[in-house]
């Protein structure tokens, strides 16, 4: 077993969504107790521009509510149940905000992947990021180019990651002119002929969604930095199982 095995590092996909519904409050409590590095989130704004932490543009799948976030007011948002669907054990769970949400992970070691889904809110975040003075283990994400290009215009420190739905020359030109740090592409499309690219334009590559332990063997070797999940526990045993086999 290689050195790679032992140390790949794992990113707790939206908190821990096997254990507690995705990006809550105590999604992310169980997720901060687990052996993993990083702890993603992802950010949206209500329609009176107050920043939540959801994925989805609509509210349906992960609450007991209908429509857009960005067409809901805070209060209305903060009125659903994002707990119920998942489990009577978590009814009554609320959508956190952006604040609630780094103002708890502050207290843990992890780093934090803030996966922006909207333009717009750039600076709001980074000043948000010193406010709880966690600069120095966040990541900003997206899959939107400008949000990257304003983050980096406000900030030449803080490490980006990119999201890419396609592998092309386009896509690799733009991660050196913004100085990204990480690549997240589609699972698909980490190859050993891609890998070999991103090395050259000096890209850590993050792999998932991987809940499957028996797939992270393949990605290693080929050399991805990260493995993303939606089961960190698992995945986090997985990894202490190899230490372990290793001694």
């Amino acid at each position: 077993m290689g050195k790679d095995m032992l140390g790949f590092r794992i990113s707790a996909h939206r908190g821990a969504p096997s254990e507690a519904p995705e990006n809550t409050i105590p999604g992310f409590i169980i997720a901060m107790g687990l052996d993993v590095d990083f702890i993603e989130l992802d950010v949206r704004a209500s329609k009176d521009n107050v920043l939540v932490v959801i994925h989805d543009e609509f509210v349906d799948r992960t609450t007991n509510g209908h429509g857009r976030v960005s067409e809901l007011y805070f209060d209305e948002l903060r009125k659903l149940d994002a707990g119920s669907w998942f489990s009577e054990r978590f009814c009554g769970t609320r959508i956190p905000t952006l604040e609630e949400a780094l103002m708890l992970l502050s207290q843990c070691n992890k780093n934090i992947i803030i996966d922006i889904k909207v333009e717009g809110y750039e600076k709001k975040i980074v000043r948000m990021i010193d406010l709880f003075n966690i600069r120095d283990r966040v990541w900003i994400a997206s899959h939107i180019w400008g949000v990257l290009a304003r983050t980096r215009d406000l900030d030449n420190t803080i490490p980006l990651m990119a999201i890419i739905h396609e592998v092309n020359g386009t896509t690799l030109k733009l991660t050196s002119k913004l100085d990204i740090s990480m690549l997240a592409p589609r699972l698909w499309d980490i190859t050993y002929d891609n890998m070999n690219l991103f090395r050259k334009y000096g890209l850590l590559v993050n792999a998932g969604i991987i809940n499957d332990p028996s797939l992270i063997p393949r990605y290693i070797d080929m050399g991805v930095d990260t493995i993303s999940t939606d089961n960190p526990m698992l995945i986090s045993e997985y990894r202490k199982t190899c230490r372990h086999s290793k001694k």
